[in-house]
């Protein structure tokens, strides 16, 4: 159902296009087939005409159906979808691609600085990554969560480096041109080798010097972790990115 839902929402100005170009024919074929009945003088040539002005004024309702149809598709499910669900199941290269993350003592600077403050989102989920087996063994190399910056991302709470355990509260900012929402995910032994939700949605307001959201690590595997906090624009573009490396402690 995914891939459907994508390819009608990319494809979106085409749906459009073609339901506006019905929309023209069938109404202009209802006018015709009124101002036909008005003038006919027989019973059949009145039928005649009935029959064409309802079957164009259903085709009417189903051009409005389907564009209606294609604007939630494209403004609404779409971009409620999980931003892992979208993932294809075949992995694609990675354009931003760099070195895997070594963990170190330093701390993230911030990539930019803004003068407004927004307000920090609320209701934040805990996390659902899923369990690997292994125990406490070394994650081995995450895809990089290094991006092209086009605004301001940082997270500057917990620290690169930190040691966590329990709940944590991830505080920086996050923030773009055509926002559209943001997310952060893990990276480590908890996750089975793949980028897990740690917010387990899309946080849709920016946050400046704020908090970014909370998540639960309790019961998660020991280790090192690569966190990231990546941006999202109204294209559905990730147009922002950042990250640090902490370890989660054992109990």
């Amino acid at each position: 159902m995914t891939p459907i839902i994508e390819f009608i929402s990319s494809r979106a100005v085409w749906f459009y296009l073609i339901c506006a170009a019905g929309f023209v024919v069938f109404l202009s074929t209802f006018l015709r087939a009124r101002r036909a009945a008005s003038q006919s003088l027989f019973g059949l040539e009145f039928e005649m005409a009935k029959i064409r002005q309802e079957r164009s004024m259903r085709l009417l309702f189903l051009s409005v159906g389907m564009a209606v149809l294609v604007f939630i598709i494209g403004n609404i499910i779409e971009p409620g979808l999980p931003a892992y669900g979208r993932a294809a199941a075949t992995p694609t290269p990675d354009i931003f691609a760099i070195p895997p993350p070594t963990f170190t003592s330093e701390t993230p600077t911030a990539t930019a600085t803004l003068t407004s403050t927004l307000a920090a989102p609320t209701a934040i989920p805990h996390p659902t990554a899923p369990i690997a087996t292994g125990g406490g063994e070394s994650p081995t190399p995450a895809p990089s969560p290094t991006l092209a910056i086009s605004g301001a991302c940082y997270i500057s709470s917990p620290a690169d480096g930190s040691e966590i355990a329990g709940e944590v509260t991830f505080v920086g900012t996050a923030t773009a041109d055509q926002f559209l929402f943001y997310k952060i995910e893990a990276y480590g032994p908890q996750t089975a080798g793949v980028w897990a939700s740690l917010l387990g949605d899309t946080v849709s307001t920016p946050v400046v010097d704020g908090v970014l959201g909370t998540a639960n690590f309790a019961g998660w595997a020991s280790g090192g972790y690569s966190i990231r906090l990546v941006m999202v624009d109204t294209t559905h573009n990730e147009v922002g990115g950042c990250y640090v490396t902490l370890t989660v402690a054992t109990p």
